[in-house]
């Protein structure tokens, strides 16, 4: 479970969310209504895993998730997917589990996609390639922005006198 005040931070941006989900407008999500979130969330996951998925995360046993426990779900899956178990503590096993069931694929996990890496910058370690990779971006920007200044005022007159020579009246 997340702390009072991460849960009211994830309330605050999540109620909405939760209202989209909720297809029937019933204040609670049931499995079909889960299973078009935990999808949103992670494109092929099994109804297998949905149920189990379900099951862990209905504390209450209701049958359905309810805002607090869809708070809860949510936390789980934000901290799984973002590698940090800050909050967590060993006896939160079984709730790492439920995130990690959420995140494979049934064969036992997914491969994950490679990033393109300009081949150039194959040979450089990861920081160097970042650092490389920022350094590229922003001479990119300063040249595109040199393009725009140098090219912009002389295109406005060239515009104007075209304009002019059509008898084309300015705005």
């Amino acid at each position: 479970q997340p702390s009072e005040e991460i849960s009211e931070l994830l309330k605050g941006i999540l109620g909405e969310a939760f209202r989209a989900y909720d297809i029937d407008s019933d204040g609670n999500l049931n499995k079909k209504e889960f299973k078009i979130f935990l999808s949103d969330f992670h494109e092929s996951i099994s109804s297998r895993a949905v149920d189990e998925v379900f099951a862990d995360f209905d504390s209450d046993g209701s049958g359905t998730i309810e805002y607090d426990e869809f708070i809860a779900a949510c936390y789980v899956l934000i901290t799984k997917a973002s590698g940090t178990d800050d909050g967590l503590r060993t006896s939160r096993r079984a709730t790492v589990i439920v995130g990690e069931k959420i995140l494979q694929d049934d064969d036992g996990g997914e491969e994950e996609e490679e990033e393109e890496v300009p081949e150039d910058l194959t040979a450089l370690s990861p920081e160097d390639q970042q650092r490389a990779i920022i350094r590229r971006a922003f001479s990119m920007l300063i040249i595109g922005t040199g393009i725009v200044l140098i090219f912009s005022d002389p295109m406005v007159e060239v515009l104007s006198e075209i304009a002019a020579r059509a008898n084309i009246p300015p705005f």
